[in-house]
């Protein structure tokens, strides 16, 4: 594992071992650098398998107020199967936020016990949301188990990284009262869509020629465009270098930001552009907040 994949790990396990104090069903600690004058606060909790008997799980959230909360999931007296996966320092778990979908999620781990999820920023504001936290892990020699975390409102300090806006509205913003003046192309329950074609000022100054915006309880958390000409595509794909910076440049197709190689991603939102080899701009731009999504059914 990444060196500050395996320094958070430590730090958070370090920090269960101060006096904490119960708030609702975390468990709040706090970690001191003495060093460096600095504090850091450590939340807690501990869930025992819903479907059978195994080791309880411990879902730890780490809070510098610097912007980027760290995750820990500890699985105690047992492993994960198969991970870390061989050669590698990740593995998968699955994960659901309150109603939302069960996805899968990729985590780095040395041992099979610790896991931090990749998306660690993100993941951490999805945690702060939810009301619930759904766990799933194959443990060896035991099989699946499941696990329930009573999240309630954690008071986090989260980076939610660049601005983007498209049509005026922002990325990871809630507009609980109104929404695009485009055609309604979906609506399930607190998911809606709005369509629109041949917009301007979408991604850039050129027209699009399909544009698709969704809102989940109000908030802005997707949006599919299809540029339709080359000129649509170097609109869209200079708007998003102008917010993240240049794409990654190894990518089997060109997404934002860049990661650079990094184990642990600490931005919360992402764009690609979904056309390997030769670019047919009849492909569309992918754009979602990854601390919302996670929550969409």
């Amino acid at each position: 594992m990444s060196n500050n994949a395996s320094s958070l790990s430590a730090t958070l396990l370090a920090g269960i071992m101060f006096a904490p104090f119960v708030n609702a069903e975390w468990v709040k600690s706090e970690v001191k650098d003495e060093m460096r004058g600095s504090v850091t606060m450590v939340f807690s909790q501990t869930a025992k398998p819903m479907n059978g008997g195994g080791p309880n799980a411990t879902l730890m959230v780490l809070d510098k107020k610097d912007g980027k909360p760290g995750v820990v999931l500890h699985l105690e007296d047992g492993k994960v199967k198969g991970c870390p996966k061989p050669d590698e320092s990740l593995c998968n778990a699955s994960i659901k936020f309150d109603d939302g979908k069960v996805r899968e999620e990729l985590f780095a781990s040395d041992d099979g016990r610790q896991l931090i999820p990749t998306q660690v920023v993100a993941f951490a504001g999805s945690v702060a949301r939810a009301k619930q936290v759904f766990v799933e892990l194959n443990v060896s020699g035991i099989g699946t188990r499941q696990y329930k975390f009573d999240s309630g409102a954690l008071d986090l300090s989260i980076d939610e990284g660049k601005q983007l806006a498209l049509l005026g509205y922002q990325l990871g913003k809630r507009y609980p009262d109104v929404g695009p003046p485009l055609q309604k192309a979906k609506s399930e329950g607190l998911d809606v869509c709005y369509v629109g074609d041949n917009l301007s000022g979408v991604l850039g100054s050129e027209k699009m020629q399909k544009s698709t915006l969704c809102f989940f309880d109000g908030f802005f958390y997707s949006a599919v465009v299809i540029p339709g000409t080359k000129a649509g595509y170097n609109s869209g794909a200079k708007y998003l270098t102008s917010v993240f910076g240049k794409p990654d440049p190894d990518g089997i197709y060109p997404s934002w930001p860049n990661r650079g190689g990094k184990l642990l991603d600490t931005d919360t939102r992402r764009a690609s552009y979904f056309s390997i080899g030769k670019k047919s701009y009849s492909e569309p731009f992918i754009i979602a907040d990854e601390i919302i999504s996670p929550f969409v059914p």
